[in-house]
């Protein structure tokens, strides 16, 4: 497990240096490049190949995706269907990967085609038996971010994303291992409190066990959102939170009064 674990990261940051080469050079690469790119991508997805090559062809679309913005799109048919289905794939990096690609992905207007398919697959994934059992927690904490991006991207009755996913991705979180997107993905989480999202406010316990668990943690918020959760608990007040069922925590009590009074003195500063 060791050997090929170290063999899967060599080849992840084989994408990483293909995913520079897009961002440095992108007009080059689009022109000249694709011509290569697209059969080293569609050879490691072909039946047969295996969890590395797959995972391996993941992260060069995700890539391809994150540094060519709408010119991917073209490269899409070649690789968009392989990644909705690896999404609840057996193999733990091939899930990781695949929930990459589908968050760098929708973003683009052109994945409103595949929103539902995806929004459906990363909430399976994330609401598995199995999601949190050790060597499972990466690819969960990927797939829980792709669908919050889905979400907040192509939520509404026509592309069949719902308020379904959108719990499921609120039960996902706090993301605590994910750290290339968990402040990210926890701030995604604050811009649907701020909308007043209804399901949001329906679940608020959970919503502020969320926050007060990331709060101040570097790796997993920002000082943009430590600002945001110290106004939103005071917009709450102490007694609403008192009176929040299922009851808080010792822990989570003793957070509360602490982000209350960072609050309080950041008010007077």
């Amino acid at each position: 497990d060791q050997r090929r674990d170290a063999d899967q990261l060599l080849r992840t940051s084989l994408a990483g240096v293909v995913g520079m080469l897009m961002e440095v050079h992108g007009p080059h690469f689009s022109q000249w490049g694709l011509q290569l790119f697209v059969p080293i991508v569609e050879d490691c997805l072909a039946h047969g190949r295996s969890a590395s090559d797959r995972c391996l062809a993941l992260h060069l679309a995700g890539d391809a995706v994150e540094k060519l913005g709408e010119e991917s799109v073209q490269l899409w048919p070649h690789f968009m269907a392989h990644a909705l289905d690896a999404i609840v794939d057996e193999d733990s990096w091939v899930r990781q990967a695949s929930a990459y690609a589908v968050l760098r992905s929708s973003p683009c207007p052109a994945f409103a085609e595949f929103a539902a398919a995806a929004a459906g697959r990363l909430a399976q994934a994330v609401s598995h038996p199995k999601a949190n059992h050790e060597g499972n927690k990466e690819a969960t904490e990927a797939a829980t971010a792709a669908l919050g991006r889905v979400c907040r991207q192509h939520a509404g009755s026509v592309s069949g994303v719902d308020d379904a996913h959108l719990l499921v991705f609120l039960n996902g979180l706090p993301l605590v291992q994910d750290l290339e997107q968990a402040a990210s993905t926890h701030e995604l989480l604050m811009e649907f409190v701020r909308e007043s999202h209804p399901l949001l406010q329906e679940h608020a316990g959970k919503v502020c066990e969320v926050f007060l668990e990331i709060y101040g943690r570097e790796a997993l918020s920002s000082d943009t959102l430590n600002e945001a959760i110290r106004a939103l608990l005071l917009e709450i007040g102490e007694e609403r939170l008192r009176q929040m069922q299922p009851p808080f925590s010792e822990k989570h009590k003793k957070r509360i009064v602490k982000i209350l009074r960072d609050a309080r003195e950041s008010a007077l500063n």
